[in-house]
């Protein structure tokens, strides 16, 4: 019964999962790309990087959204047709596992530059773990550098993917049920 279920759940996730590590990848990649050009070595520069940052991942989670509310839209008509009802936590249960390198990479940053201090082994590993983990949050990076600055702000690559998951079941959520504050793209008529 109920393991049945969390089985077929996280193989119908799959999908979904890889659609979010993808657009993830893509915004990372822009994020870098916008972010270095500008960088944050002058006051109207930092100000310029914050703005096009903030831009860059208000896109970022408009895609999360039109994909997710998508996928809950066609589920809530998959499930009315089969006389059930939608797992209304897919979307958030697909958001996590597709935050699960940003996950592993925040805690390991988190930790590693906690320690940095102790040993010239945990200062290099930190200074890789920084190069990693920002790089895989390419499209935070501007907000970062420009708010906190290049030290400091581990805690802040923990924060990154809980929001974009929370993101992620909220907009299932809203699909299923329809609804929405973000336009949609109109479908061509077939």
């Amino acid at each position: 019964g109920y393991e049945m279920e969390n089985k077929s759940l996280i193989k119908s996730i799959g999908g979904d999962v890889w659609k979010l590590i993808q657009t993830h990848i893509v915004m990372l990649i822009f994020g870098v790309m916008v972010y270095l050009p500008v960088g944050v070595e002058t006051e109207s520069r930092r100000i310029l990087t914050l703005v096009f940052s903030i831009l860059t991942v208000i896109f970022y989670y408009y895609l999360i959204d039109l994909y997710m509310w998508d996928v809950g839209a066609r589920d809530a008509v998959s499930a009315r047709g089969a006389g059930t009802k939608p797992n209304i936590f897919k979307g958030f249960i697909a958001g996590l596992f597709a935050a699960i390198p940003d996950m592993v990479l925040g805690i390991a940053f988190f930790i590693i530059n906690h320690y940095r201090e102790y040993s010239d082994g945990l200062s290099a590993a930190n200074g890789v773990f920084a190069l990693i983990t920002q790089t895989w949050e390419g499209m935070f990076m501007g907000i970062k550098m420009s708010l906190i600055g290049k030290s400091g702000g581990a805690w802040f690559y923990l924060v990154t993917p809980i929001i974009a998951a929370a993101l992620a079941g909220f907009s299932y959520f809203c699909g299923t049920k329809e609804f929405t504050v973000i336009p949609r793209p109109k479908k061509a008529k077939e």
